[in-house]
C-alpha cells in the first residue's frame, strides 16, 4: 500500500514515467543511472529544492487566505517566509492581494513545469521512489529515537526512585529482587542509550550476520517440514519470522535513518551555502531559535538585550532581526514598488549607536546645534527656500529671487540657525525603526538611564525629546530597541548598569555555537557556490582535519569564557604538574575561524598548508604574539592535542612567528599524551571529536564527488575481477 501511494505522488510530482510519454522526448534524455554520481546528486537536489519551495508556497497561500483583511502577505527572504504588510495606498490591499495569489501561482506553475521537465529522464521515477521510501523509514526511525529517549528519562527515574526507596529502608542497599530489576532496566537502558548514540554501527556487521542466520534457519525448517509441518514446527516459524522480521526492519530503518539524514544534511548544506555567498548571517539552528524569541520580543516592544563573549556574534544577530523587523513593518522601503525582499534586506539598515567611554546623551539622542545654513542636506535646503519664499510672499515682500533666499541659508549672508541634529536613538524614534546600541555596558550609566523612560512607552504613546525642546514624538510600530553587551570582566571599559535599566530589558546570553553547528558553518565557507561539493582541488587528505579545527576552537571558545578549565601539558617541561588554567586574551571566535581560516585557505586554492594558515593567522597574531606570549603557547598546546602541526619542531614554529613554544614543551606533551592524566583531562573533548566525526562520515563521499585527489587515487587502484 505504501508503495502505491508513493507512486502515485511521483507521478503527479514529476508527470508521467518516460514510458508514458513520446518515445522523441525520453530519447532525448540520458537515462539517470548512465550520469555521473555528481549529476545524479544534483537532479535530486533539484526535485527537493524545487519540492521544498512549492510546501511552502501551498502553506504561505493557505496563510495568505487566514490573514486575508490583516493588511499583510507573506514573503521569501532567503531561507525565511516574513510577513509584509501590504500598501494602503494607490491599488488598495485586495488589488495587491490578488496580484500577490497571481504570482504565487505563476511560480507554482513554473515549478510543475521544471519538475516534469526532469521526469522525462528514464530511470528517475523509479530512484525518486526508492527515496521517498527511505524517507519514510527515515520519520519511522525518528519516532523510534524519541520513543528511546522518552524512554531512557522514564527508566532512569524508575531507578532513582528504587535507589531511594531503598537507602529509606533498614538495610539501606539494594537487594534480592530489587536488585536484579535495577539491572533489568539498566540492560534495557544501555541498549536504548546505544541505538540513540549510533553505536549500532558497530554492531551492523554482527546484526546482518544474525539476520543471514535467521533467514537460513527458516529455510532449513521450511525444508523438514515439507509439505505437512507439525504444530510445534508451525509454531518455531513464526517465531523465527517474527524475529527475523523485526531485526531486518531495525536494519532498514537504521540504514534510512543514515540515507534520510544524510540527504537533509546536504540540503541544509546547499541553503546555508546560499545565505553564505550573499554575505548574510546563517540561521544555523542555535541562532534561528534565538532570532525567533528575539522577534517575538520586539513585535512586543520589550527591548532585548544580547550578552556574551568577543566574536560570539552578538552585533550580527541584532542586525539580522533589525532588518527582519523592518520588512514585517514596511519601514525603509516602497511597500508598492519594492517586490524582491531579498533586495530589500541587503539595502535596509537599522539605526546604530556603539558605546565608548566618552559617550553622551547628546551622542545618542541628539542636540541643538548653531550651524551655517551650508550645512545642511540639498534637499532641506530646497524645501526651506520653497517655504520662506512663501512666506515673504505672503507677507507682502514679492520678487526677491529664489537663489538670493537660497545664498542666505546656505550662509553666505550673515545668517545661522539653530537646527537639531538628531542621533542614532533619535532618529529611530522620529523615524519609527529599530536601533541597535552596541556594547551598551561601555557607555556611561547616566548616559543610558536617559532612555529609561522611553522603554516603558507603548506604540501610539507620546515621546517627548527634553534635547529638542521638548519636542513631541509619537512611538512608532517600528520602533524597538535592540542592545548587545560583553560578558565578563576582562573587557576594558565595563560599567555596572543600573538595576533600574536591567529591568527593562530581555537579556539572553549569546553563546559560541556548538561542535556540529561549527563544523558545518566550516563546510559552508568551503563548498562551491553553484552545487554542494568542495573544490575539486580541496586536499582530501585534509578532510578529516575540519573535524579537529570545529573541536579545537571549541575549545579554546570554552577556556576563554570562562565555561571549562584546561591543563597545560606543556608546563611538565619545567617540572612542574600540570596546571589546570583558562585563556585571557586568546580566542578563536566564529568570525575568525571563517574570516582568518578558512577564507583565506581557500583564497590560496588550498596551496598553503591549513596549519600554516592557523599558525600565521591566529597563533602569531599581534594580540597573542605581544600581550599573551601564556595564551599563544596553551592555545598551540590545543592545536598539537588535535593533530595539527604534525612533526613541526622548535624552529618550525619560530619561522612562522611563533617564539614561545621550545623542544622540551613539545616533547614534554607527546610524551604526556599516554598518560592516563592525560586522557582524563581529554575525555569530553574527545567524545566531542568522535561526535563530529562520526557526523560527518557519511557526508564525506556526497562531498568529495569529482575530486582530483581521489580521482588519481582510484586509477592507481587495480578492480578484482
Amino acid at each position: 500500500m505504501k508503495e502505491r501511494v508513493f507512486r502515485g505522488y511521483v507521478k503527479e510530482t514529476l508527470g508521467p514515467a518516460p514510458a508514458e510519454r513520446t518515445l522523441e522526448a525520453a530519447e532525448k534524455r540520458v537515462a539517470f543511472d548512465e550520469r555521473s554520481d555528481e549529476d545524479q546528486a544534483e537532479l535530486m537536489y533539484q526535485i527537493e529544492g524545487l519540492t521544498s519551495e512549492r510546501r511552502d508556497f501551498v502553506r504561505s497561500m493557505k496563510k495568505e487566505e487566514e490573514s486575508e483583511g490583516t493588511g499583510w502577505t507573506l514573503k521569501r527572504v532567503g531561507t525565511r517566509l516574513v510577513r509584509v504588510p501590504v500598501p494602503t495606498e494607490g491599488k488598495g490591499r485586495t488589488t495587491y492581494a490578488a496580484e500577490a495569489k497571481e504570482a504565487t501561482a505563476a511560480r507554482l506553475d513554473d515549478i510543475q513545469k521544471q519538475l516534469n521537465a526532469l521526469g522525462e529522464i528514464p530511470g528517475l521515477h523509479e530512484t525518486y521512489e526508492q527515496k521517498l521510501n527511505k524517507m519514510y523509514f527515515l520519520a519511522k526511525a525518528h519516532r523510534a529515537y524519541e520513543a528511546n529517549a522518552f524512554r531512557i528519562q522514564e527508566i532512569n527515574q524508575q531507578i532513582s526512585e528504587i535507589r531511594e526507596r531503598a537507602h529509606l529502608s533498614r538495610g539501606g542497599a539494594i537487594v534480592g529482587a530489587t536488585r536484579a530489576q535495577v539491572e533489568k532496566l539498566e540492560v534495557e537502558r544501555d541498549r536504548l542509550m546505544r541505538v540513540n548514540d549510533g553505536a549500532m554501527k558497530q554492531e551492523r556487521p554482527a546484526m546482518e550476520e544474525k539476520l543471514n542466520k535467521l533467514k537460513a534457519d527458516v529455510e532449513t525448517l521450511k525444508a523438514a517440514a515439507g509439505k505437512k509441518p507439525t504444530e510445534r514446527q508451525k509454531e518455531e516459524m513464526r517465531k523465527l519470522l517474527h524475529s527475523y522480521d523485526e531485526l531486518r526492519y531495525e536494519l532498514e530503518g537504521f540504514s534510512a535513518y543514515e540515507s534520510g539524514g544524510l540527504f537533509r544534511r546536504i540540503e541544509q548544506l546547499r541553503s546555508y551555502a546560499d545565505e553564505f555567498a550573499k554575505g548574510r548571517m546563517i540561521e544555523i539552528p542555535s541562532m534561528k531559535e534565538l532570532v525567533e524569541e528575539g522577534l517575538d520580543h520586539m513585535r512586543n516592544h520589550q527591548p532585548f538585550l544580547l550578552a556574551g563573549h568577543l566574536g560570539s556574534g552578538k552585533t550580527e544577530i541584532a542586525r539580522h532581526m533589525a532588518k527582519m523587523f523592518m520588512i514585517e513593518n514596511g519601514v525603509g522601503y516602497d511597500k508598492a514598488k519594492d517586490t524582491d525582499m531579498d533586495e530589500v534586506y541587503n539595502r535596509l539598515e537599522p539605526e546604530v549607536y556603539s558605546g565608548g567611554e566618552e559617550a553622551s546623551v547628546y551622542d545618542l539622542i541628539g542636540k541643538l546645534k548653531l550651524v551655517g545654513k551650508a550645512s545642511m542636506d540639498p534637499k532641506e535646503i530646497k524645501q526651506r527656500t520653497d517655504k520662506l519664499a512663501e512666506e515673504l510672499e505672503a507677507a507682502g515682500i514679492k520678487g526677491v529671487p529664489r537663489e538670493k533666499i537660497a545664498e542666505l541659508l546656505l550662509g553666505k549672508g550673515d545668517v545661522t540657525e539653530t537646527v537639531f541634529n538628531y542621533g542614532p536613538f533619535g532618529r529611530a524614534l522620529r523615524d519609527g525603526k529599530p536601533i541597535i546600541i552596541d556594547e551598551v555596558n561601555l557607555i556611561p550609566p547616566e548616559v543610558i538611564g536617559r532612555i529609561n523612560d522611553v522603554m516603558l512607552r507603548g506604540v501610539g504613546d507620546p515621546v517627548h525629546l527634553q534635547e529638542n525642546g521638548e519636542e513631541a514624538l509619537v512611538m512608532k510600530k517600528g520602533f524597538a530597541v535592540l542592545s548587545t553587551c560583553n560578558l565578563g570582566e576582562k573587557y576594558e571599559g565595563i560599567k555596572d548598569v543600573n538595576a533600574a535599566f536591567k529591568s527593562r530589558w530581555v537579556a539572553r546570553e549569546v553563546d559560541y555555537p556548538p561542535v556540529g553547528e561549527t563544523y558545518d558553518l566550516i563546510l559552508t565557507a568551503l563548498v562551491r557556490k553553484d552545487r554542494t561539493r568542495l573544490p575539486p582541488n580541496f586536499p582530501a587528505a585534509e578532510f578529516e582535519k575540519l573535524a579537529d579545527l570545529a573541536v579545537a576552537a571549541r575549545e579554546i571558545q570554552e577556556l576563554f569564557s570562562g565555561q571549562t578549565e584546561g591543563q597545560r601539558f606543556m608546563s611538565l617541561a619545567t617540572g612542574v604538574r600540570a596546571e589546570k588554567s583558562q585563556l585571557q586574551k586568546g580566542v578563536v571566535s566564529t568570525r575568525d575561524l571563517m574570516r582568518k581560516i578558512i577564507a583565506p585557505w581557500k583564497q590560496k586554492d588550498f596551496k598553503v598548508p591549513l596549519d600554516d594558515i592557523i599558525a600565521k593567522n591566529i597563533l602569531a597574531s599581534e594580540i597573542l604574539a605581544r600581550e599573551s606570549k601564556d595564551d599563544q603557547k596553551f592555545m598551540a598546546e590545543i592545536f598539537l592535542r588535535r593533530g595539527f602541526f604534525h612533526g613541526w619542531d622548535e624552529d618550525t614554529f619560530r619561522s612562522l612567528g611563533i617564539q614561545s613554544i621550545t623542544k622540551r614543551e613539545i616533547d614534554a606533551l607527546q610524551a604526556a599524551q599516554g598518560t592516563d592524566e592525560y586522557k582524563n583531562a581529554d575525555t569530553r573533548f574527545g567524545k566531542l571529536l568522535q561526535g563530529a566525526k562520526d557526523r560527518v562520515s557519511g557526508l564525506k563521499a556526497s562531498l568529495l564527488v569529482g575530486n582530483i585527489d581521489l580521482q588519481k587515487r582510484r586509477k592507481t587502484v587495480t578492480r578484482p575481477t
